[in-house]
């Protein structure tokens, strides 16, 4: 293959575009050197397998809850009763 201006002649157009895309990113981009604390940690948290806890649901709550609205639309509904019982009869009499 041959380069001209920095190209490369016969070659895949992708390639070419990685190329390009590879050298603005150098040149835009300054090398980092991680401190080794960060890279022991990372490499402790990637080698040993984490510990797993299973946590089952709290279903008390959601039977309070439930329970607890069913309790409250009842008595809702009795109140409601009772009070429109009492304004139809004021009205009949």
């Amino acid at each position: 293959m041959k380069k001209k201006d920095g190209m490369k002649i016969d070659s895949d157009p992708d390639e070419i575009l990685d190329e390009n895309l590879e050298e603005k990113l150098e040149g835009l981009l300054s090398p980092v050197a991680p401190s080794s604390s960060y890279i022991d940690e990372l490499q402790n948290r990637l080698t040993k397998t984490p510990e797993v806890v299973v946590e089952y649901p709290n279903y008390l709550i959601s039977i309070l809850v439930l329970s607890s609205g069913f309790v409250l639309g009842t008595l809702l509904l009795f109140f409601l009763s009772k009070i429109f019982r009492l304004t139809s009869s004021k009205a009949k009499a």
